[in-house]
This record gives structure tokens, C-alpha cells and sequence, in this order.
């Protein structure tokens, strides 16, 4: 059986294929509301793909995949409680990004990130700022730059 959630757009179809040979249990994770074309998802169902929600709803134990839009530190944690098997596609962009923000809220330095409150690289990236000195801002607006 596998597990995957209703948000898989940014995963390769090749990079799916590739794991539904390696294991029996692949747990395929972005933690948005993004949906692959409705052939895709059909497919997948048809070879026993179970689609879910929450990070709750995969078995501990299980291999997740986090999409190119990489994900939080709290997703990070959560999958390291249910002793999941990670495979990492995030984008080595999207990464860089992550080092940035982990070397600014070490720093305790305030960081400005530009994007659209919900969008799943945003979530993923300011879910990387864990800092008491200083805190992240989302810019989605000339207001919010305003109240900067």
C-alpha cells in the first residue's frame, strides 16, 4: 500500500515510479493543496495509492518524499517522531534559500521573505526560521512593506 498526499504536483512522475519499484510502503509529501493532473492521481490510486491529508495519516515507519518546495522544521520533526524514511527532492534552490534563513535566525537577524501567505514553498520556508531574537516577515503587498 502507498501513501501519498492530495499535493504531489511537484513530484516527477519518473521520481514516483522510481520508488513504487524500491518499496512497498512510500508516503509521498507536500504540504499544500496542489493536485497532480487528474490522470496522474487516477493512476496512482489504480496501483493502490492511498491519498491523505495530514502527516498523521501515514504509518510510522513509512518513506516520505518532500516535494520540490521542500518543507518546515516542524514537518521535519514530525516526520522524525514516526521514524519515517525520508527522501528529500527538495529543489537545491529552494535549499539555498533554507541555509539563508537558518544563518539569519541564528544570527538573530530579521529576515524579509516575498511570496503569497499559504503557498507551500513559503510555508516550507518560513517554517525554517526558529529564532526568540529576531522573527521572519511575509511580503505580500506594498502594505505590508508599509508596515514593515
Amino acid at each position: 500500500m502507498y501513501y501519498i498526499t492530495r499535493n504531489m504536483r511537484f513530484i516527477t512522475w519518473p521520481t514516483v515510479r522510481s520508488l513504487f519499484k524500491i518499496s512497498c510502503f512510500a508516503a509521498l509529501v507536500s504540504m499544500t493543496s496542489y493536485w497532480f493532473y487528474k490522470f496522474v492521481i487516477e493512476d496512482l490510486e489504480k496501483k493502490g495509492v492511498i491519498l491523505i491529508e495530514d502527516l498523521a495519516d501515514i504509518p510510522d515507519d513509512s518513506i516520505i518524499i518532500y516535494s520540490a518546495h521542500g518543507v518546515s522544521l516542524k514537518v521535519k520533526e514530525e516526520a522524525h517522531k514516526k521514524h519515517l524514511k525520508i527522501f528529500d527532492a527538495t529543489c537545491p534552490l529552494v535549499t539555498k534559500v533554507h541555509i539563508e534563513v537558518h544563518k539569519h535566525a541564528k544570527n538573530g537577524t530579521d529576515v524579509v521573505l516575498i511570496g503569497h501567505n499559504g503557498h507551500p514553498e513559503i510555508e516550507g520556508t518560513m517554517g525554517q526560521y526558529d529564532s526568540d531574537r529576531g522573527c521572519i516577515h511575509l511580503i505580500e503587498n506594498e502594505e505590508d512593506v508599509q508596515n514593515l
